[in-house]
């Protein structure tokens, strides 16, 4: 019968000894010395893909993030340049928005659908933003 220190060696593995607190099976469980580095290798892996898809997330978020500020600030631009071009009805419709503003939080304060507000202010608002929005084309 071979010692177990020389048969570790020929194979590569060790037994590791059983606990005396748990229950015996019987048999030795074989430990290869690479099981430690295989694990943490698996560890940096999955960690090495983690923080591709978190790059990949931030790399996303700023780019969504300078498309729309680059959207907004054209729209802007081209509000600006429409009202220099055309103030009369830059004025019209700034006018007729603040009227919407105003009946819409008219409408907020009171409670009741049969008032005058409550009749009123849907129909001003969907002309008020029709003709807004055929002006800005």
């Amino acid at each position: 019968m071979e010692s177990t220190p020389k048969r570790a060696q020929e194979t590569g593995k060790t037994s590791v000894p059983e606990r005396k607190d748990m229950p015996s099976t019987g048999q030795s469980q074989p430990v290869t010395a690479t099981t430690p580095n295989r694990q943490s290798t698996d560890e940096q892996t999955l960690m090495d893909q983690g923080t591709e898809i978190i790059e990949q997330a931030k790399q996303k978020v700023t780019d969504v993030y300078n498309q729309t500020a680059q959207s907004v600030t054209h729209g802007y631009e081209n509000i600006k340049a429409y009202g220099q071009k055309n103030p009369g009805t830059m004025t019209l419709i700034a006018f007729g928005a603040g009227v919407g503003v105003g009946l819409l939080l008219a409408n907020g304060m009171m409670n009741s659908r049969s008032t005058r507000a409550g009749r009123i202010v849907p129909p001003v608002l969907n002309a008020l933003s029709d003709i807004a929005s055929q002006v800005l084309r």
